[in-house]
């Protein structure tokens, strides 16, 4: 009897778990960024330093703080990232009027220093071409049961012993999905809020490089008839107490501000 229940117990959690049919795709994007857009910026002992507006700067001690990008991606519903890269579609070089400024660290308000170092065996030697890598996955997360993949792009490359700057103008973002197992599921909402699906796809559409695939996530949450009742939401998650959309927990003196 102890095994008969221990499997049906098994049956039972699974039935629970959201179910998506997913085969795997193959998503991609072209990213464009002009070398018009970077801008030069004089630092100490003859050098420059490059910023590009809405790119991130990177942080490795001894190496230059070349531009990158990070883009947000909308998995499709129950898959998740099996492999990734970039193609290279065009490309321009340059030699700077001036080297490139070398990453000397930044400091904290209590003083500290921070920076990266740089792992030889990843970045490549010192005199190599960097960065060494063109993409990166950053992680996978969820919001409100949306996957959403985070990856950096780093378009800029600099090569160190001969000072020559390469900019990829162009390239292909390939990312290849295959289904997400059990462990990488979301807890999907069960209950239906009025509004809350068309406010959390507005927000992601903003958010990622694919706003279109938002339209093809399907939830099957249940709407409860709240009856003649008054207001009365319940203490701990469920389908009979009030609508709720948010619990904030604050003390007296912040009451006013929500």
């Amino acid at each position: 009897m102890r095994r008969i229940s221990s499997a049906l117990l098994t049956l039972m959690i699974f039935a629970a778990l959201p179910v998506h049919s997913a085969s795997g795709s193959t998503l991609s994007w072209t990213l464009n960024l002009e070398p018009s857009r970077l801008k030069y910026e004089n630092a100490d002992a003859g050098r420059a330093r490059i910023a590009v507006d809405g790119y991130g700067t990177l942080e490795y001690f001894d190496y230059p703080a070349l531009p990158y990008r990070v883009v947000s991606v909308l998995l499709p519903q129950g898959e998740d990232v099996s492999s990734y890269r970039i193609d290279v579609l065009d490309r321009v070089s340059m030699i700077p009027d001036k080297p490139l400024a070398l990453f000397s660290g930044t400091y904290r308000d209590d003083g500290e220093m921070l920076g990266l170092a740089m792992d030889q065996g990843t970045g490549g030697p010192a005199d190599a071409v960097f960065p060494a890598w063109r993409v990166r996955h950053l992680g996978t997360g969820f919001y409100r049961g949306y996957r959403l993949a985070q990856f950096a792009v780093y378009p800029i490359r600099y090569d160190m012993k001969s000072g020559n700057l390469t900019v990829e103008k162009s390239v292909r973002l390939v990312i290849e999905t295959a289904p997400a197992g059990v462990a990488a599921a979301a807890m999907e909402r069960t209950r239906y809020i009025e509004g809350f699906r068309d406010e959390s796809r507005k927000s992601v559409e903003e958010m990622c490089l694919n706003p279109e695939m938002a339209r093809s996530y399907s939830f099957d949450e249940i709407k409860v008839d709240p009856g003649t009742r008054a207001f009365l939401p319940s203490y701990e998650p469920s389908m009979e107490g009030s609508d709720v959309k948010y619990l904030i927990v604050t003390n007296e003196a912040m009451a006013s501000t929500f």
